[in-house]
């Protein structure tokens, strides 16, 4: 390997001071998967809602939330759902709001509907998401 591309592969971290590729034990980039949150408020006077997701404390993503559903003008914003890694689903019909979580958004979309339906109403998915894990290298 001439000096000049060993110097520049060192210089951004891809090479060892041996020129060997750097890399963990097990042949993979160094670092760590961290999970993440997500929620929604919604405004019992309005409706209206407010989703955020991939938030690193459970504190931001209640915050971001209300500021979403805030934002739309909607008064009395309060948190309806809280998840961590998992996806979330919120489902209405005329007589209620139904809100759940599963492993994935087909299934949390699912359970909504279901949850809403329970009272004979006909329901609809409004919003599905899911709070996936982010890859930090270090």
């Amino acid at each position: 390997m001439s000096r000049i591309i060993a110097a520049m592969l060192m210089s951004i971290g891809l090479v060892g001071g041996s020129g060997m590729l750097a890399q963990t034990a097990q042949g993979q980039p160094a670092g760590q998967w961290i999970l993440t949150w997500g929620a929604i408020a919604q405004s019992p006077a309005t409706g209206e809602v407010g989703t955020t997701v991939g938030k690193f404390s459970e504190a931001e993503a209640r915050k971001e939330a209300l500021e979403q559903c805030g934002k739309k003008g909607a008064p009395q914003c309060k948190v309806e759902l809280v998840f961590h890694n998992q996806c979330a689903a919120v489902a209405a019909g005329k007589t209620g709001t139904a809100f759940q979580t599963a492993g994935s958004e087909e299934r949390a979309g699912q359970l909504a509907k279901e949850s809403c339906e329970e009272d004979g109403a006909t329901c609809k998915v409004l919003y599905s998401e899911c709070s996936k894990a982010v890859f930090k290298r270090g």
